[in-house]
């Protein structure tokens, strides 16, 4: 909710400085709290990161006078408005809450499972992963902030373009000016996608002494980066993607494909964690379901915003 006013302005600034406070401050975070106080450390830190993210946010939006400033401005935004904005708004609710729910169920199995078969290093192994990933998957979420952004601005474009010209049969085409812009997106997410993944692959992989000094752990870690590196890789074409439905009002389709994706996939972690699987297993689940939405969104783009008009 608190991107909305940066969105309003088409201020990317604000939102990318958000994202970098808060990978800032949940790594250090992480380093700081992981080594003595564990699991209970590391919720901790992404709590705290959390928050900063939200001031930083909450800044910027006062700045823009976008929040009541006073008693009688608060009790005037609810109401009618406030279940309007609920009420359109519900696709998107659905669409992190099947997020939060497919994260949690990640964190669950992987305990689940390492405890079952006792491999403490593969559980800190992961927990350093799930703080990588808090790292580098807000780079992903800021391109589908700044599509949503520049996308119906450049929509208006192409419809005004459009008032001389022969009426186009209703649909979610996209026109020239819009098209580019959702391929410079894709563009972006490719190459943005690919630095995350190498960061994260890289780093645990290659330089596993930077996050623990236990042989055990760094041989989990090596197990088990690739799958993150993958999994941030697609998560920017998810992300861009993800942006152009939005800006593009369709948020039904992509509300419902979440709420499917998420049942599904929570469905694998609690197999997984009930077979008491290794925790790499854990991890390919994941990167399924980044797999799978991001095949899922590059299907509906490609057939209603890129598809190509036609003529009444």
């Amino acid at each position: 909710m608190t991107r909305i006013p940066t969105q309003a302005r088409r201020n990317v600034r604000a939102p990318l400085k958000a994202a970098g406070l808060s990978g800032a401050a949940n790594l250090v975070g992480d380093g700081i709290l992981v080594p003595t106080m564990g699991l209970a450390g590391a919720a901790l830190a992404t709590t705290a990161a959390q928050i900063v993210a939200l001031i930083a946010l909450l800044q910027d939006a006062a700045k823009g006078k976008f929040l009541p400033s006073t008693p009688r401005q608060w009790a005037r935004s609810a109401g009618a408005p406030l279940r309007q904005i609920f009420t359109k708004g519900a696709p998107v609710v659905a669409a992190l809450s099947a997020k939060t729910a497919v994260l949690l169920s990640l964190s669950y199995a992987a305990a689940s499972t390492a405890t079952k078969r006792g491999d403490l290093a593969a559980l800190a192994a992961h927990q350093i992963l799930v703080g990588l990933y808090f790292v580098f998957a807000p780079v992903g979420d800021a391109l589908s902030q700044t599509v949503q952004t520049f996308l119906p601005r450049s929509i208006v474009a192409d419809q005004l373009d459009e008032v001389d010209r022969p009426p186009q049969k209703r649909s979610k085409a996209l026109g020239p000016k819009s098209r580019a812009v959702v391929k410079g997106a894709v563009f972006a997410a490719l190459v943005l996608g690919g630095l995350d993944a190498v960061m994260a692959w890289g780093l645990p992989a290659g330089l596993p002494t930077l996050f623990s000094r236990d042989p055990a752990v760094h041989s989990a870690l090596r197990r088990t980066a690739p799958y993150l590196g993958s999994a941030l890789m697609v998560h920017g074409l998810s992300s861009a993607t993800e942006g152009t439905m939005l800006a593009n009002r369709d948020a039904g389709v992509l509300g419902g494909l979440y709420a499917f994706d998420a049942a599904v996939v929570v469905a694998a972690f609690f197999a997984v964690a009930r077979a008491a699987g290794p925790v790499t297993s854990v991890w390919r689940v994941f990167l399924g379901y980044n797999l799978l939405r991001c095949s899922q969104f590059a299907l509906r783009v490609t057939s209603t915003a890129l598809r190509r008009r036609k003529t009444a």
